[in-house]
């Protein structure tokens, strides 16, 4: 930044936001559950310092909701009856998110050109909170019945023990887009976290407590693909 006037020359600031898609993956080898998609936004800066006519790098702040949808199903036994549960989690991440991207363009400054970037991101998970909705159903007197039962709450977010998710994420993301020659950008691509999002120790938000991390390897991943509308301020 304190290179010269030709490289500040290079420097620009941007604002940028849009739509998240997201799920949460999960990995082990007992129950049975499926994974649904969680719609969220993103919104947020992003800085682009030119390396060449072609290249740069874009470092980037922003806030972005993430999460997921389960559907568990599993028996268990209540007062000596077996019973069927149906559980659904409705899973919202708020991460406060640092991408930084290496970006190739096309054409030459002051034209449209189509760009091509990737990169690594870190994210902090600041809030967490889930909605749930339990279905139980057993046999009484030959015939069937159940109750249902649902709530909302904040969900322990950290790395000690009892907690739900953790604190950090990391991975990486590539998107292709185009910009127009005034400085409006769209951009559509894809993020895959390398970090396992339960804590060591913990069985995040399985319902069945036969199922722990020790003995089903558990471990859940964050996996996004967005659609970016941005404009870049300056010549």
């Amino acid at each position: 930044m304190l290179a010269g006037s030709a490289t500040a020359q290079k420097m620009k600031l941007g604002v940028e936001g849009g739509l998240n898609i997201n799920n949460l993956m999960d990995h082990y080898r007992t129950d049975r559950n499926k994974n649904s998609t969680k719609y969220g936004f993103h919104a947020g800066v992003v800085g682009e310092f030119g390396l060449s006519n072609h290249f740069s790098i874009a470092p980037g702040l922003r806030y972005s909701m993430k999460g997921g949808e389960f559907d568990w199903e599993y028996n268990t036994s209540v007062d000596g009856r077996t019973t069927v549960v149906e559980q659904e989690d409705k899973l919202t991440f708020h991460y406060i998110e640092l991408p930084v991207n290496l970006i190739y363009k096309t054409g030459t400054e002051g034209s449209g050109r189509f760009m091509i970037g990737g990169g690594p991101y870190l994210a902090y998970l600041a809030n967490a909170q889930n909605k749930w909705q339990t279905k139980t159903l057993w046999l009484e007197n030959g015939q069937p019945t159940g109750n249902n039962d649902r709530g909302a709450q904040e969900i322990g977010v950290g790395d000690d023990e009892g907690d739900i998710v953790r604190t950090l994420d990391y991975g990486a993301q590539a998107f292709v887009g185009y910009q127009l020659p005034m400085g409006a950008f769209v951009k559509v691509g894809s993020q895959v976290g390398f970090a396992n999002t339960v804590p060591k120790g913990s069985s995040g938000m399985l319902p069945n407590p036969q199922v722990t991390p020790e003995n089903d390897g558990f471990r859940q991943k964050n996996y996004n693909f967005f659609v970016t509308l941005g404009y870049m301020f300056g010549k």
